[in-house]
């Protein structure tokens, strides 16, 4: 498989704090992992240097071979999507369907492709029948789920999730992991995925990462793949 994902050496400090102490990853084509591990570790400050929001000191990152430093980076964002942990609770007068459009806002297509495009994401994350609703008035779990559909609609193949199961119940965090796996296996995304404990991704066969006082490890013990019924 080819690499989607090659991070060499990354080093950054925050308000004058080394936080990442040369950080080396490879993600394949195809690949998930969990990255777990303290608060206040990196965690978040690795996913969004990552995706290019915040600058570091050393090192290299790729995504499909292209530098995110390089000019030629601009061309290929897209293939990129961050969702932050972050999740808007202000009345933002925006319906499902055009939250999950944005996604395809720098894209130059017939309005016929958008429809079909958006309402194919919608419809393979669950949120079909949410499209006229407010994406304010939805639960968390159904915000997560949009999310996803707007990067599916941007096209991305390199998924960064920051904390994306915080605002789930039990139930709803077998479900959504259940459907980033789906989801993973039909468009051959790669995900990285942020969270305090990977117990609640045992359902999933991801490798585990863990970050500590700025370093990476991998925990070669891997959770249970989901029985067919279940999906």
């Amino acid at each position: 498989m080819n690499s989607v994902l090659t991070v060499s050496g990354l080093k950054v400090s925050r308000q004058g704090r080394r936080v990442l102490q040369g950080i080396d990853l490879e993600l394949k084509a195809g690949e998930a992992a969990v990255l777990s591990g303290l608060n206040g570790c990196g965690k978040t400050t690795m996913l969004r240097t990552v995706a290019g929001l915040l600058d570091y000191e050393a090192g290299r990152i790729t995504v499909h071979g292209t530098d995110i430093a390089s000019v030629s980076w601009k061309g290929r964002r897209h293939s990129l999507a961050y969702v932050s942990q972050e999740q808007e609770s202000r009345a933002f007068p925006v319906r499902v369907y055009e939250m999950a459009a944005t996604g395809l806002a720098a894209r130059k297509i017939t309005a016929r492709e958008r429809r079909e495009r958006v309402e194919k994401a919608l419809a393979d994350t669950g949120c079909l029948e949410l499209k006229e609703r407010y994406y304010f008035s939805l639960s968390g779990g159904e915000r997560q789920r949009v999310a996803l559909a707007r990067c599916l609609c941007q096209g991305a193949s390199l998924l960064l999730l920051d904390e994306p199961l915080t605002y789930l119940d039990r139930d709803g965090r077998r479900a959504f992991t259940l459907l980033l796996e789906r989801i993973r296996k039909e468009y051959a995304i790669t995900i990285l995925l942020v969270t305090h404990t990977d117990d609640e991704l045992s359902n999933v066969d991801w490798r585990r990462l863990r970050l500590s006082e700025g370093r990476l490890s991998e925990d070669r013990l891997k959770g249970n793949m989901p029985k067919e019924e279940e999906r």
